[in-house]
């Protein structure tokens, strides 16, 4: 059995551009429904590209993310300092 990462390794560029990840609807509903909260923490297992993680970003103190994947998180920290 090969590395369950490696899937997710292979595609995590095309995850940053993807329109369903990258603009879905729900990525607005997700920031609508967390009250702000300047001293709160997310944690956004499973983040993929980081989507999720920098819709919710401004609206909280910190965010963690966690990928069993190193390229998505490399993604995700590309990313969020663009």
């Amino acid at each position: 059995m090969s590395n369950p990462a490696e899937q997710f390794d292979r595609v995590a560029a095309a995850y940053a551009t993807s329109g369903v990840h990258a603009r879905g609807t729900d990525l607005g509903m997700l920031a609508e429904m967390l009250h702000p909260h300047p001293e709160g923490r997310v944690l956004d297992l499973g983040t993929g590209a980081g989507h999720a993680a920098l819709a919710v970003a401004p609206l909280v103190g910190h965010v963690y993310a966690v990928d069993i994947s190193e390229r998505m998180l490399a993604t995700a920290a590309r990313l969020a300092t663009e």
